[in-house]
């Protein structure tokens, strides 16, 4: 399966929007309680609330921009060296990019102040939810792709026992031939010390 979302690009693309999309669900979410539970902000999660114009739940709505924007950010992450960059960068991506959209698109064009919607929400807690969402993204874009490239350690070891591997199995059918010539020069030379007759 691994094989052919690497070597297959709208499976790349369908794979990151599935990876998106369950993050919402599974880790966006609950954050987001989380934070109501605490008091931080009056949003509730898995709100069944219809959006505009369609009528679809507002977290399954949330969950399909989910995945629209970790298309997206599966495509930079790609690109990033492992390490505190990539954790770093996942949490940017995040962060920055679609709550800014949010904010400065999505609610002028519902005819709402970007300032009363970060007031609302919390400009923190929706940097922190959103910030957090990319990191589970980061998370699981590094699971699916958990393969021998990151590892250059496991890589030079595992074509070390392959080599060994192979080495012996050539080997292998080598050896009882040349065991065989091996007795056979012995013989030889032992019947040419002691002649038999």
């Amino acid at each position: 399966m691994r094989s052919i979302i690497r070597a297959n690009p709208p499976a790349r693309v369908a794979a990151a929007f599935l990876v998106g999309g369950l993050a919402v669900l599974v880790v966006h979410q609950p954050v987001v309680g989380l934070l109501h539970a605490l008091g931080s902000t009056p949003i509730t999660p898995y709100s069944p609330r219809a959006t505009q114009p369609w009528g679809i739940p507002v977290f399954l709505s949330l969950s399909f921009w989910g995945g629209i924007w970790a298309i997206p950010i599966a495509w930079v992450l790609d690109r990033l060296p492992r390490g505190w960059v990539y954790w770093v960068g996942a949490v940017v991506l995040g962060a920055l990019p679609p709550t800014l959209t949010t904010w400065f698109v999505i609610f002028p064009l519902k005819g709402l102040s970007p300032s009363n919607a970060a007031a609302s929400v919390g400009a923190v807690n929706a940097l922190t939810v959103n910030g957090i969402w990319g990191l589970a993204i980061a998370f699981a874009w590094s699971r699916i792709f958990a393969v021998s490239e990151r590892s250059p350690g496991r890589t030079t070891a595992g074509r070390a026992r392959t080599l060994q591997q192979e080495i012996r199995s050539w080997r292998g059918p080598l050896s009882a031939p040349a065991a065989a010539t091996d007795r056979r020069r012995g013989s030889v030379g032992l019947s040419a010390r002691n002649p038999v007759g």
